[in-house]
């Protein structure tokens, strides 16, 4: 008889301590759901802030690109365009300078 009294005390202590951890885990589980909730709350506004943030990044880019960058490569364009020309009048007098030597000399 001892046998099985020792037997349904354990089988109450073993039914006891599921119970327990049950309850524990389904704890954790409820834990991890409000601090899942509360980090994607917080997150949003951040998100929100970097889109901003991204946005005006882009404008400024933008605004940049049309006020500076095309008429400062339009001015280099031009610039290269003139040193160009400058380079070939020169090679042009210098052609006629020898032609003039030669013909003289």
């Amino acid at each position: 008889m001892e046998l099985v009294v020792l037997r349904d005390v354990l089988i109450i202590l073993a039914a006891t301590a599921l119970v327990l951890t049950s309850l524990f885990a389904s704890l954790i589980a409820w834990q991890l759901y409000r601090l899942a909730r509360e980090v994607h709350d917080e997150v949003k506004p951040i998100l929100a802030s970097v889109q901003a943030t991204a946005d005006t990044v882009r404008g400024t880019a933008d605004y940049v690109g049309e006020r500076f960058v095309v008429p400062a490569a339009g001015a280099v364009g031009v610039a290269a365009q003139v040193t160009g020309a400058y380079q070939l009048v020169q090679q042009f007098y210098r052609g006629m300078g020898r032609g003039s030597r030669r013909k003289g000399g």
